[in-house]
């Protein structure tokens, strides 16, 4: 039984005699990360962006008399962006009749005056006739692709904000934006550079260092990511979506005790989710804190939403009731149909039968054990899992014969293989059949070796040569 937490990493039910759930690192999927609000338009740069609609004589292109009397008139009407925007479209229809070309800086006031007004395609074929008309124009670039990140069109906006760096602007936004575009293409060294360079000129801005992660996290290395995420944690500890991803590249380096800790963080400054319920769960679980366990999941019924997370939680649940767990499992089940009925999701019922048999087993109810099973099996002959269940409860109901039955076809399956020859033999070691049951552990050994069953098997072994 695998299962995945929304958290970037894989944990795996591996099966022992007692079944537990390892957190392992396996491919990092960022996309399950808790992202922030992209806020990649910083207000200051905003500000400078929607507000300057002056011009700087130095480094921008210069007006004569006719071009600044239409550029002082639309300044006048600045606090009426369509009587402005109309007064300049008028303005430079004026000059063109007249023969006089329309300075590249009346274009790109009325560019940044059709952006603020919300007008995204007029903004950018005034900036790119502002470019055309001063190709030095390093703010006309600037805004340009700006604004063409804006409608989506990163492609077309890179050489943009390329150019824009190339002339000299050193913005923490454009910088960030071409860290964007980078990651975008999977271009992550390059984009691992322009979020830096974002970062230099902008240290307070965390949506970069969120990049910085992003590129890190995806060219597998980890230590430094982990480095990053403590940034980011110095920079905004009270959002509890920047523990949870700290945790989720803790669980990925194996510092379990660690990613606890963070994720109740995160829980305390009120960031409990679903995905970070299940996370904490499989935690405690590998921890053997059982009782943790079952509150944790407690506390995510209340969370869950689709047939999905209803799938996951019932997964979770039924690997703490295998666990020996069962009736906390049970005390559990009322509140899970409760939710899923008020939602009106269908739950799994052969996921609840197999709790209920773990319980059933547990209690030896083994009547009612195996009328569940033999339903399930019927379903899913092929689960290794309920035909070891099943050996089970004709044991407990002394029916040796078909529990050898059970056992044998348990033992074909690679994930029940261990433990059915393990079980099957201590079986046989209460009929008083030791070289059968010797027989088996041997059988057991060579799927699982460990020293403990080797010392078993010897101690077993001398017994019998006395006898």
């Amino acid at each position: 039984m695998n299962l995945r937490t929304r958290l970037p990493l894989v944990f795996t039910l591996v099966s022992s005699v007692i079944p537990i759930l390892v957190a392992q690192g396996g491919d990092f999927d960022f996309e399950d990360w808790v992202f922030p609000e992209y806020s990649w338009k910083e207000a200051d740069f905003q500000n400078r962006f929607l507000g300057r609609f002056g011009v700087n004589g130095y480094t921008e292109p210069q007006m004569d008399v006719e071009n600044y009397y239409f550029y002082e008139g639309a300044m006048a009407l600045i606090e009426n962006r369509p009587a402005a925007i109309g007064y300049l479209r008028s303005g430079m229809d004026v000059l063109d009749e007249s023969g006089i070309e329309a300075s590249a800086a009346l274009h790109f006031v009325l560019g940044s005056l059709l952006y603020d007004e919300g007008e995204m395609q007029a903004a950018i074929e005034q900036y790119a006739r502002a470019i055309r008309k001063h190709p030095s124009f390093l703010r006309a670039y600037a805004n340009l692709g700006f604004t063409l990140m804006e409608v989506d069109e990163s492609e077309k906006a890179l050489p943009v904000l390329l150019k824009a760096v190339e002339l000299g602007a050193n913005e923490s936004q454009i910088w960030g934006l071409i860290g964007r575009i980078y990651t975008g293409k999977e271009l992550y060294e390059s984009g691992l550079t322009a979020y830096r360079n974002a970062t230099v000129f902008n240290p307070e801005n965390n949506a970069w260092r969120f990049g910085i992660l992003q590129c890190l996290i995806a060219l597998d290395r980890f230590d430094e990511a982990i480095t990053m995420a403590d940034e980011v944690l110095a920079f905004d500890r009270r959002n509890p979506a920047n523990w949870v991803n700290r945790a989720g590249l803790l669980i990925h380096l194996e510092r379990s005790d660690e990613a606890i800790v963070d994720l109740q963080v995160a829980h305390e400054l009120g960031g409990m989710t679903f995905d970070s319920c299940l996370s904490m769960a499989i935690l405690q679980f590998n921890k053997g804190i059982y009782g943790e366990v079952a509150v944790t999941l407690a506390e995510a019924v209340d969370l869950a939403k689709d047939a999905d997370e209803f799938d996951r939680w019932l997964d979770i649940t039924e690997a703490l009731a295998n666990a020996g767990q069962s009736e906390r499992t049970i005390a559990l089940l009322p509140a899970i149909e409760r939710r899923a009925g008020n939602l009106e999701v269908k739950l799994d019922s052969s996921k609840i039968d197999r709790i209920r048999v773990a319980y059933d087993l547990q209690i030896e109810a083994f009547d009612e054990a195996l009328a569940i099973l033999e339903s399930l099996i019927d379903l899913d002959p092929v689960d290794g899992e309920l035909h070891l269940k099943r050996a089970r409860a004709l044991i407990g109901l002394e029916r040796p014969g078909e529990a050898i039955i059970a056992f044998q076809i348990a033992a074909t399956f690679e994930e029940t293989a261990y433990r059915a020859n393990y079980e099957y033999a201590r079986m046989e070691f209460t009929r008083g059949d030791i070289s059968s049951g010797l027989r088996l552990l041997r059988t057991a050994y060579s799927i699982n070796p460990s020293e403990t069953l080797r010392s078993y098997i010897r101690e077993l072994e001398s017994h019998e040569e006395n006898q």
